[in-house]
């Protein structure tokens, strides 16, 4: 059995004790979240001009403090698939997300509630607005390709599949 040295214990911590860690409670700032919950449905405008399709589901993770999204996208020929986790951290009052993808990328972003159904996803390379009206969602993604001045990545409606079931 491989043991764990005191170097392993204490890497990346400062050696200060730590104070007991609080159990994290759900409040409304996590229910927000729900807005989110769904199979969309979409199609838009990628790169170029190309026709798109796009499949996103969010989903709750047991204990509704996050959510768990996985997204496919054809952008003309090109696949583009990934999954991410979405949260609030009530230490810092703020939502993050975290998305991985097929392409080799990984992004943090701020996530922002704007009011009246946008929210908003602000990262250093890429930033969107997603605009909810019922069961149908608008999506707009900027990114900046070589680091300077926004520019337009794709745009695309989608319907939640799962909320039109319900009805």
């Amino acid at each position: 059995m491989t043991e764990i040295s005191s170097s392993d214990r204490d890497a990346g911590r400062d050696p200060k004790r730590l104070p007991p860690e609080a159990k994290p409670q759900r409040g409304p700032e996590h229910e927000k979240l729900a807005v989110f919950l769904g199979d969309w449905r979409g199609k838009g405008t990628g790169g170029a001009g190309s026709d798109m399709t796009t499949v996103e589901t969010y989903d709750w993770v047991d204990g509704k403090f996050f959510l768990e999204t996985h997204f496919d996208q054809k952008v003309g020929e090109a696949s583009h698939i990934g999954v991410g986790t979405i949260g609030y951290d009530p230490d810092t009052r703020a939502y993050r997300l975290h998305m991985v993808d097929n392409l080799g990328y990984h992004r943090d972003y701020a996530v922002r509630d704007d009011g009246n159904g946008v929210w908003r996803f602000l990262g250093e390379r890429e930033r969107a607005a997603l605009t909810f009206k019922g069961d149908e969602m608008n999506v707009r993604w900027e990114h900046r390709p070589d680091g300077g001045e926004w520019a337009p990545l794709c745009e695309f409606n989608s319907v939640n599949a799962r909320k039109r079931a319900v009805h």
